[in-house]
């Protein structure tokens, strides 16, 4: 099956492939699409690739992202080039409130969240314009520098799945739900040692190594909102164990921002739990 794959969807040095994607995540449903990539566009690795998906939930499109990338492979040696632009839409993004309360019933009067951390469970609409710019220096084998800096526009709205935001939260008390546009730098030291076990894997798919990350950014508030810092720490592991890939990744993460829930965007805010709770 592998052979029929890669002779189907990739050229017959597996440089170039053109080939379908699919994913599946429990509570959103399957989105599907294709992805183009070119891993030695002039020769010295250097990488274009292309991505369309949807999905679908409850027959509604919930999710659609449009996605394009460019780097410099080894091109340059030790320092690597590298640009995106993506669009994501995503119709029932989930929100719990911000602060440590457990999760309760829906209330008849609105919550402000700044004031109040009520957890009630509601859905809003997300949608993101974003391009970017990175460099990358490996100052010695599996230490790296790297600045980014991106620009991004935010769009928002209530969801027609399940409890909409703003009926159970005051959107006064939300930070950037009329939308806001931002400016993005950062600057990242990471020890990274994460490879793809085999040539014939995905080269974007880690399954060996590890990594460690610091990472410290400013945002800018285009519109004239407040700007902040924001800060993280990543640990990650990668344990093989059979072709596949079979393996087992550990992951350890923390994240922290100045500024207050008043003039952070409340989609801005350091996540707990991973992308479901906040």
């Amino acid at each position: 099956l592998d052979e029929v794959y890669y002779r189907t969807f990739y050229n017959a040095d597996r440089t170039i492939g053109l080939y379908p994607t699919g994913t599946y995540a429990s509570g959103y449903g399957i989105t599907a699409g294709a992805r183009f990539s070119d891993h030695q566009l002039f020769g010295a690795g250097e990488l274009v690739a292309l991505q369309a998906t949807t999905g679908e939930i409850d027959g509604e499109s919930y999710h659609d992202s449009l996605r394009a990338q460019l780097d410099t492979g080894h091109r340059l040696g030790r320092v690597q080039l590298a640009t995106e632009a993506s669009f994501d839409r995503r119709p029932n993004d989930p929100f719990y409130g911000i602060g440590n309360a457990d999760l309760t019933a829906p209330r008849s009067a609105p919550v402000d969240p700044r004031t109040d951390d009520l957890a009630i469970s509601a859905r809003y609409r997300y949608q993101e314009s974003r391009v970017a710019a990175y460099a990358d220096a490996r100052l010695v084998d599996g230490v790296h520098a790297r600045l980014a800096g991106a620009l991004a526009d935010h769009r928002f709205a209530p969801s027609s799945t399940g409890v909409a935001i703003d009926e159970v939260y005051a959107p006064a008390g939300l930070t950037g739900w009329t939308g806001f546009a931002n400016a993005y730098g950062e600057l990242e030291l990471r020890l990274d040692t994460r490879r793809r076990a085999s040539l014939w894997e995905p080269r974007d798919l880690h399954t060996e190594g590890s990594l460690a990350a610091l990472s410290i950014g400013r945002v800018h508030e285009l519109d004239g909102g407040a700007e902040f810092w924001r800060g993280s720490a990543e640990l990650q592991h990668f344990i093989r164990f059979a072709t596949g890939p079979r393996l087992l990744a550990l992951r350890a993460r923390g994240e922290a921002g100045s500024g207050s829930t008043s003039a952070v965007p409340f989609s801005e805010l350091p996540m707990l739990g991973g992308g479901d709770c906040r």
